[in-house]
């Protein structure tokens, strides 16, 4: 981010976009389909490396910004 809000502004977008895609009634990331735009909610489609890449995300985002918002959805 290098100190340029602009790129803090991006990286707090998509810290956001993966917190709206966790699954409410199992706390794990679902995958955006392209073309349609929704959501895939089938929980058993996922796998541990899309769960991995989520949570690293916000964990860096937690790391850098200290929201406490993020660090309730990663816990």
């Amino acid at each position: 981010m290098i100190g340029i809000p602009k790129y803090l502004e991006l990286c707090r977008k998509g810290a956001l976009a993966l917190v709206e895609a966790m699954d409410g009634n199992y706390g794990v990331f679902v995958k955006k389909r392209i073309i349609t735009n929704e959501l895939d909610c089938d929980r058993l489609v996922r796998t541990s490396q899309d769960l991995t890449y989520g949570l690293t995300v916000l964990g860096m985002y937690y790391f850098l910004t200290h929201d406490a918002g993020v660090m309730h959805r990663i816990i």
